[in-house]
């Protein structure tokens, strides 16, 4: 990178230090004096037009430095839940696995000198970031770009912690084990980084807690819903008081859901449901998905929609059902609610 060129000058010294000591009294020093003297000599006598191109070539070589910094920054990401609290950090330092759960250990164990409060206040050059942003580097990690050394989700209060694996996806672990695994890895002071690791996905390796069995908030995957995922089939009908529309399952679920379906291992499948609430008219809270068990069990779950993902589905809820039935989602409610309005006076009558 470019640099500034030095000039060198020279005075007696007594001669100095009397011109120091009257432009101190003037609040400035000779080097000031010397710069600004430099730049009005430059001003004055380099013409406009080469001062023109020297200032758009310093601009081109200080934005390429910056650019380059840029790129070589590597993030990771946290959301922490702890005390009912949550928090969703993100550092430019790229820590991995294994550095987060030595410190994980470390805030257990109670080892730091100034004990934190909280988990998150471990990281105190991290910034908090929003759940979109998260979801972000996500993908970004699963990219396998190097830009996201790993993404976490901690949660204390349930003494679990999962990973986001580049291939094999999200990977949970109860917190004991994580910590049990890093005291493994540093156990001897004279291992290489390499063993370190070794020795920590080793202890690691049938540790593994199934996302499901750990999902009482819902299903996650790696990645949240996108528009282009969703697809309804199937007519439109009324259950306990909402529209329910089938969704199709031409997308990856494992995915999206954290489910095991879209394998050769096994052949299960899913029935997914989004519901619209006749009383509220609004996208309901979660999706209905039935997990159906090639040993002829069935599991009944959710998972928990944003915002983004409610106002998507409203709008392709409104479209199908203007194809399906002619009517607006709103005045097909309207058609509903008025059909069982008259039917119920029928009774009474």
């Amino acid at each position: 990178m470019r640099t500034d060129m030095p000039a060198e000058i020279w005075l007696d010294p007594y001669r100095w230090e009397a011109l120091q000591e009257i432009l101190e009294q003037d609040g400035t020093d000779i080097e000031e004096v010397l710069q600004n003297y430099l730049i009005e000599v430059y001003s004055d006598r380099v013409p406009i037009e080469r001062q023109k191109e020297v200032d758009r070539r310093i601009k081109k070589e200080r934005l390429a430095a910056v650019q380059e910094a840029e790129a070589r920054k590597v993030f990771y990401a946290m959301h922490i839940r702890e005390h009912g609290q949550e928090y969703i950090l993100m550092e430019k330092n790229g820590r991995e696995f294994l550095q987060v759960a030595v410190f994980l250990r470390r805030y257990l164990r109670n080892e730091f000198t100034t004990p934190p409060r909280e988990f998150a206040q471990v990281f105190d050059h991290a910034e908090e970031i929003p759940a979109q942003r998260f979801r972000e580097l996500a993908e970004l990690r699963l990219e396998n770009t190097g830009k996201v050394s790993g993404i976490f989700e901690i949660d204390l209060d349930k003494g679990l912690l999962s990973c986001l694996h580049i291939s094999d996806g999200w990977q949970t672990f109860h917190i004991k084990d994580v910590s049990t695994a890093a005291y493994q890895a540093y156990r001897k002071s004279d291992l290489s980084q390499d063993e370190r690791w070794r020795r920590f996905f080793e202890y690691l390796d049938d540790k593994q807690v199934s996302r499901l069995e750990v999902a009482p908030d819902g299903l996650q995957g790696s990645r949240r819903l996108r528009s282009d995922d969703l697809q309804f089939d199937g007519e439109i009908s009324e259950v306990n008081g909402a529209l329910n529309f089938y969704l199709s399952c031409w997308f990856d679920v494992d995915e999206v859901f954290g489910t095991h379906v879209v394998t050769d291992e096994n052949s299960d499948w899913l029935n997914v449901y989004a519901n619209y609430s006749l009383a509220d008219r609004q996208v309901c809270d979660t999706l209905d998905l039935i997990l159906h068990r090639e040993d002829s069990r069935d599991e009944e779950l959710t998972y928990r929609l944003d915002d983004n993902e409610k106002a998507v589905l409203r709008e392709k809820m409104d479209a199908y059902c203007t194809k399906e039935t002619g009517l607006s989602l709103d005045d097909f409610c309207d058609s509903l609610m008025e059909m069982e309005s008259t039917e119920t006076l029928g009774l009474k009558m």
